[in-house]
């Protein structure tokens, strides 16, 4: 891919992150500025993607490659900006201003940083924990996508939101799934009981496996396939296990923002 040299700017806004809310506040920002300077950085690609239909694809028969929506070269001219992908942020020195990364330095006028969720560290047991995958951009999927390839179950870690609609997709893929969740009825921080015994009917239609109320124990390589342990004792044989698990963005005070970017080196 061909990404047309970034324009020197000089400390313009700086974004740092690529998904939805960067690119919106991007768009809104043009609204009402058409002329100042403004640079994202991003670890991923750069290109523009919506990220819920990350948990549609099997059902829409979409590839990972089909789910970009605009190319790197559109966002960046159609919005005026100067993009630097596959750039990882080491630093930010909030007196100076001063950005470091892997691309070099940068200095910003105003800094905005949509970096979305964390991933919770899992405290499981086993030789295969550091086995559990994580979808939170296109790459992510793209794994997972690789790993799921020719094989037939898959474990979720979490019946929230995203590990439902995960197991909603990937049933309909033709994928066996089960679901395991430490609380006793799914989507439970969202739906009543009566909601959330109906979509739990409507997924186990579609061949959905419950394990509620316990949790994972450990997780062990067998074969060609995992072995998960429950902490009530069951067992389930898995290709790939997929986690629901994330914490929300530490980033709401400035004390915790310059806490994890200011003080030390970060991801």
């Amino acid at each position: 891919m061909n990404i047309p040299s970034p324009v020197p700017v000089t400390h313009p806004i700086t974004i740092i992150g690529s998904g939805l809310a960067a690119y919106t506040v991007i768009r809104e920002i043009r609204k009402i500025n058409t002329e100042v300077g403004i640079v994202l950085i991003t670890r991923e690609p750069g290109y523009f993607y919506s990220k819920p239909m990350l948990s549609t694809a099997f059902a829409s028969k979409k590839t990972a490659s089909q789910l970009i929506m605009t190319p790197i070269e559109k966002m960046a001219s159609s919005l005026g900006i100067t993009i630097y992908p596959n750039t990882t942020v080491t630093r930010i020195d909030p007196l100076d201003k001063k950005i470091s990364s892997s691309s070099g330095d940068f200095y910003y006028s105003k800094l905005v940083l949509a970096l979305g969720a964390d991933q919770m560290k899992l405290d499981l047991e086993g030789n295969a924990a550091d086995q559990v995958l994580f979808i939170n951009d296109l790459e992510d999927y793209q794994k997972f996508r690789d790993r799921i390839e020719g094989k037939r179950k898959i474990g979720i870690l979490g019946a929230g939101l995203i590990g439902c609609e995960f197991a909603n997709d990937l049933s309909l893929g033709g994928f066996d799934v089960d679901v395991i969740d430490l609380a006793p009825q799914v989507l439970g921080r969202l739906l009543p009981l009566a909601a959330a015994q109906v979509l739990q009917e409507k997924l186990s239609a579609l061949g959905v496996t419950w394990h509620l109320s316990t949790t994972v124990h450990s997780m062990n390589h067998q074969i060609d396939q995992f072995k998960i342990e429950l902490a009530n004792g069951g067992t389930i044989n898995c290709d790939a296990v997929l986690s629901d698990h994330w914490t929300q963005t530490p980033y709401s005070t400035g004390k915790r923002l310059w806490a994890r970017y200011a003080d030390r080196d970060c991801c």
